[in-house]
């Protein structure tokens, strides 16, 4: 029988496996996390020209036209700027964001992103 010594730490293949595991979380985090951090652009977008007080009783295109610019400015990249509808309803602009994000992982497998929400009424 062996002592309690030699039989205490990981094999090698134990090591591999977990060296795999977290090599595919790795890789999922990098794929995935630029298409976090374009939606929370978006988002906060949107809610600068929402809180906007020039923007309140502007025209649709004086409204598109400030977020079109912010998204300019913010590098918002891989989203066309149809992506944030402006409504406006008793006379305060809302915000819809609604569109799919479609990134590769490995190979023929894609991961596809849905994001939606509203801002204002």
């Amino acid at each position: 029988m062996r002592s309690r010594n030699s039989q205490r730490g990981i094999t090698l293949i134990s090591l591999l496996a977990i060296i795999v595991l977290i090599s595919f979380a790795a890789l999922i985090v990098v794929r995935i996390a630029p298409s976090y951090f374009t939606y929370y652009t978006i988002v906060s977008i949107a809610e600068s020209v929402h809180d906007d007080p020039e923007l309140r009783n502007g025209s649709p295109h004086d409204v598109r036209q400030a977020l079109n610019t912010r998204m300019r400015i913010n590098d918002v990249e891989g989203q066309g700027y149809d992506v944030i509808r402006p409504q406006q309803k008793n006379g305060e602009w809302t915000f819809a964001i609604d569109y799919e994000d479609r990134r590769p992982l490995i190979g023929n497998i894609d991961v596809v992103m849905r994001y939606h929400r509203r801002i204002g009424s």
